[in-house]
């Protein structure tokens, strides 16, 4: 939507550079122009950081469900109860306390 206003706006100042008598309008619309770049840069800074919040989200979904996997195959194996015991009580709390903190 910003990009078009600003192309908008660039279009109605190239129409009014042609009339010499519009000098003010044509400062009005750089100053326009600026402000809804300044908008736009804003948001597209917003969105890669919300982009880069979602992908550590989705890093410490894949950690947890790969710790669950682990737990169950150490439950149904019987291999290593210390281990299973720590996946329990130790790293799917602690993946569950930073996802939740994430979001």
């Amino acid at each position: 939507m910003f990009i078009f206003l600003v192309t908008n706006l660039k279009i109605k100042k190239a129409a009014l550079e042609k009339e010499k008598d519009q000098e003010t309008e044509i400062f009005n619309l750089e100053q326009e122009i600026k402000k809804q770049r300044t908008k736009l840069d804003e948001l597209l800074e917003l969105d890669h950081q919300e982009n880069q919040i979602i992908q550590e989200l989705n890093q410490a979904k894949k950690e947890l469900a790969q710790a669950e996997r682990e737990l169950v195959i150490y439950q149904q194996k019987e291999i290593d109860l210390t281990k299973a015991a720590e996946l329990r009580y130790s790293t799917i709390p602690v993946s569950m306390k930073l996802l939740i903190r994430r979001l």
